[in-house]
């Protein structure tokens, strides 16, 4: 499958992460853009307005938690990757 071997390239994502990546994804094209798939996976920052302040918090962590557990793994090997 074409965008299994393109997830896999990634340094961090696996054979395994890409597959679980891919069936929480479903078809990229269903959404608008890369925030909409960042929000999809609870990934952004929560933003709360109050007449003119405007403050962002944690992640808002709604979405999958198996796809963002997925995307925090690949992230941490990543990072250990980039140190050597």
């Amino acid at each position: 499958m074409e965008g299994h071997q393109s997830l896999s390239r990634i340094t961090g994502i696996g054979k395994i992460t890409g597959a679980i990546l891919l069936s929480v994804i479903g078809n990229v094209n269903d959404f608008a853009g890369e925030s909409h798939l960042a929000s999809y996976f609870g990934i952004v920052p929560r933003v709360s307005n109050s007449n003119e302040t405007e403050r962002s918090g944690r992640i808002h962590k709604s979405g999958t938690k198996l796809g963002r557990t997925a995307l925090v793994q690949s992230a941490l090997i990543a990072a250990n990757y980039s140190r050597t």
